[in-house]
């Protein structure tokens, strides 16, 4: 069902579970039928992603773990989205709302410009125009029927987007009374009580090896202090609670955030990535989206058999911000791929150029999951997303990674560190470079069997599903201001114990300076003591030695 708000009127569309396919309408119906046996009862959920593909895919698949087991499920997206949520089998509830000026006709040109260029001061513009949009919008779900939709679905728990920009969502569950879980796939320890140290636990824009130099640890404090301290800057400063709720004793969406039940993080962390402090109220989630492959689409099921390519297939895309591959990085990337023995098939959302070699087939869409997982796949080209590389972990096949912006630096440096693949700076790179790049990657054995080592590890790790399953009807029953750590309720400045650095800072200083000062008086009071017991020592030894020659 989708409740979809157009001019403050709302459209109830009915979605048929034919978009489900039989294996997993069987698994839904035999999940519910033991829950109801069970004696327990489904909770009503609300998804509130931000608008944007990625995360709206993530909610999903979080929301199609919870309703297999017995849960009413609802995600709250833009109208952009209503296809993605129909294909998940959700209640979507659209908002019929502009999307962020960004993501629009020409801006969005300069915006993919801006990161080819990898221009900071433009993505940060783009940023702060998220934030902008996801308080707009936040504006319409509270100021239109859609929340009075909402309170008459008689919620039990909301799940919201933890993203730094997205922080206003957080004001609508809590306009509505209910509690609420953040997830994310963005890493920051520091805002959830973790005490997470830079110099072991690098942050998610830069990686550093396990063996770091001085710099790179300074270089990984300074931006652990950045990344924390920017949305508290520059992101909280929401006016939607004084609008919306003016009688709230919350003044920033900041405390809303920290009263979060609990944390739910999108990242694998243990041969991907490296292992990280966790706590009971901060779970990682690191492939709750991936999945055995299903069937292909004809055409590309035919062009990718091994009758057709013989010597393999490699699978070229970079996500939904990079929709189309600016011409003069993809007239390099054509002219490399086309001389690969291996058969291409790329996504770009664009027209397709002239003069296409013939291994390569382009499409605007491509089923990512489901070919990673075919057979004849060698290699995945990709921009270094979170989403991608999990999928390409679980089916166990290597990657270049040509990134572009925020986490994908890391995640490219991360591949190279630990064998699975190799990194191509898509700003500047050459035809001969990319090819022979590829040709390495697809042809040695090293990288696959390294990242297939990998992939049994994390099949053999407990299924993110059940973890998001039993901690959130843990939380639906008990609540879980239990499971928060002391550290939640502390300022920063006794979380980091700087006032303890200060006391002992101070104490060692005036200990040296007491020495010092007790050093410089006894030198005085002790200098004419000093000078009159050697003048005297002088004078006996003088003495004894005139009596001596004397003598003889």
């Amino acid at each position: 069902m989708v409740f979809e708000v157009c001019s403050n009127s709302i459209n109830i569309i009915s979605i048929p579970f034919q978009t489900m396919g039989s294996r997993e309408l069987l698994n839904y119906a035999v999940t519910l039928v033991l829950f109801m046996l069970s004696g327990s009862h489904g909770a009503r959920i609300l998804m509130i992603p931000v608008d944007h593909h990625s995360h709206v895919n993530l909610f999903a698949n979080t929301g199609r773990a919870l309703q297999s087991s017995g849960h009413d499920v609802y995600v709250l997206a833009n109208i952009r989205h209503k296809a993605a949520v129909e294909r998940s089998g959700l209640t979507a509830i659209l908002i019929d709302a502009p999307s962020a000026p960004f993501l629009q006709g020409e801006k969005y040109d300069k915006f993919e410009d801006a990161l080819i260029k990898n221009d900071a001061l433009q993505q940060f513009s783009a940023a702060r125009s998220i934030v902008g949009t996801v308080e707009d919008q936040v504006d319409i779900v509270l100021t239109s029927d859609l929340i009075n939709t909402l309170r008459e679905l008689q919620l039990d728990l909301a799940f919201v987007d933890g993203s730094g920009f997205a922080q206003s969502l957080y004001v609508i569950p809590y306009k509505l009374g209910i509690r609420y879980i953040t997830l994310t796939a963005t890493h920051l320890p520091w805002l959830a009580g973790i005490p997470s140290l830079p110099s072991v636990e690098p942050v998610q824009i830069k990686y550093i090896p396990e063996e770091s130099s001085f710099l790179e640890r300074l270089e990984q404090l300074i931006l652990s202090i950045m990344i924390h301290a920017m949305p508290h800057f520059l992101f909280y400063k929401s006016g939607l609670l004084a609008k919306h709720i003016p009688s709230s004793e919350i003044a920033t969406v900041r405390e809303l955030h920290d009263r979060s039940e609990l944390w739910f993080v999108n990242l694998e962390n243990i041969c991907l990535d490296s292992p990280r402090i966790s706590a009971p109220h901060y779970h990682f989630i690191g492939g709750v989206g991936v999945e055995p492959a299903k069937a292909l689409p004809a055409d590309i099921a035919e062009f990718i058999s091994t009758s057709n390519a013989p010597q393999g297939v490699i699978v070229v895309t970079f996500g939904s911000l990079v929709k189309r591959v600016p011409r003069s990085i993809l007239h390099k990337m054509l002219n490399a791929l086309g001389r690969q023995h291996q058969r291409v098939i790329m996504r770009n959302d664009d027209d397709v150029p002239d003069n296409v070699p013939s291994n390569i087939l382009i499409k605007r869409w491509l089923p990512q999951n489901d070919l990673l997982g075919h057979p004849n796949v060698k290699l995945f080209v990709t921009h270094g997303g979170q989403n991608g590389q999990l999928e390409a972990l679980y089916h166990g096949v290597p990657m270049v990674v040509m990134p572009f912006a925020a986490d994908q630096w890391n995640n490219g440096q991360r591949v190279m560190h630990k064998g699975y693949g190799e990194m191509v700076d898509p700003r500047d790179f050459t035809e001969d470079e990319l090819y022979e790049t590829v040709k390495n990657v697809a042809n040695n054995p090293w990288y696959r069997e390294n990242i297939q080592r990998c992939s049994k590890i994390f099949k053999a790790l407990p299924d993110p599903k059940e973890t998001i399953i039993r901690w959130t009807n843990h939380i639906l029953e008990h609540g879980g201001d239990h499971l928060k750590p002391r550290s939640m309720k502390v300022p920063m400045w006794q979380f980091f114990m700087w006032d303890i650095w200060a006391t002992v800072l101070i104490g060692v200083h005036l200990l040296i300076y007491v020495s010092v000062v007790c050093f410089r008086c006894c030198r005085r009071c002790c200098r004419p003591c000093c000078k009159r017991c050697c003048s005297c020592c002088c004078r006996r030894c003088c003495s004894k030695r005139s009596q001596k020659d004397k003598a003889d």
